[in-house]
């Protein structure tokens, strides 16, 4: 999936806080793949040293010199609304910090209702790719909560072309119980978005349905996404991370992250995932900016 993404225009992008290995080695790679072109801020001599160190080429014009993380991020933040950059990338700062000049009310680049956080994932058992959310920022959604995440998601999966994506609302059970709270905030998003063109939603599911017509049949559950899932919301934070990890360390499956709903996509993968999975992530942002 992720090695035959081709886009039409090189991308720029900025890193805040730039000196970690990893990222720029990524960052490297994607630009020998002709994707993207560099802004680095953090500190010049740490960058400069871990550059060379990974025969990554810059000049005095790639990097700013800014050892402050906070302020770091913000001139990250204030290239993006100037239009100088078409993706934000975390670099070695806590995400906190980073959200933190996102969601500025003044400065910030925020232009949904919610940031939210999208994953893809692609096993070696199915062609397409599973996308979840959220995995990073949203920790325990209500109901209108989980209705922001979709539409962020929906706008999305257009630009990636998934037209009607099929969206299926995760929880441990396919019945309704009063007791399990994400069990009834499926039925109120199912209602929602019963006459919705956009999607396919079904909910609540188990995970076994959603990614198994086999499961389905064998449990008697009528459905038309059983196997054929494109979206899977998870019920809360937790579990979608955990999922998440999961599938990446125990099936070794590939997998890109970003943070959406923003003016420009926001890649915030977390300090252990891989330099693959970071490559994967700017690929993916690469392709949601190809489009806005």
């Amino acid at each position: 999936m992720f090695d035959t993404i081709k886009t039409t225009k090189v991308k720029t992008i900025v890193v805040a806080v730039a000196q970690d290995k990893e990222v720029l080695s990524a960052i490297a790679s994607a630009q020998k793949e002709g994707l993207i072109e560099p802004i680095l801020i953090g500190d010049q001599d740490k960058i400069r040293h871990l550059c060379d160190s990974i025969n990554l080429s810059i000049d005095s014009k790639t990097v700013i010199d800014e050892k402050d993380n906070v302020q770091a991020c913000k001139k990250a933040v204030q290239l993006i609304n100037q239009g100088k950059a078409d993706i934000l990338m975390k670099g070695l700062v806590d995400t906190s910090v980073l959200l933190k000049a996102v969601l500025n009310k003044q400065t910030g680049i925020l232009s949904a209702p919610l940031l939210s956080h999208l994953s893809v994932i692609k096993t070696s058992k199915r062609e397409k790719a599973y996308y979840m959310t959220d995995t990073a920022i949203t920790i325990l959604p209500d109901v209108a909560v989980k209705q922001n995440l979709i539409e962020n998601a929906l706008k999305v999966l257009k630009k990636l072309g998934i037209q009607q994506p099929k969206v299926g609302i995760i929880s441990a059970v396919e019945k309704v119980t009063p007791k399990m709270i994400s069990t009834v905030d499926a039925e109120k998003l199912v209602e929602a978005y019963k006459n919705d063109p956009r999607l396919i939603i079904e909910g609540p599911l188990a995970l076994d349905i959603a990614v198994s017509k086999q499961a389905a049949i064998h449990k008697g559950y009528q459905s038309q996404i059983a196997g054929e899932v494109d979206l899977l919301l998870m019920p809360n934070l937790e579990s979608a991370n955990v999922l998440y990890k999961a599938l990446v360390y125990f099936t070794n499956a590939q997998s890109a992250a970003i943070a959406i709903g923003a003016k420009v996509p926001i890649v915030m993968t977390s300090r252990s995932d891989s330099e693959k999975s970071k490559l994967n992530s700017i690929k993916l942002s690469c392709l949601v900016a190809e489009s806005l």
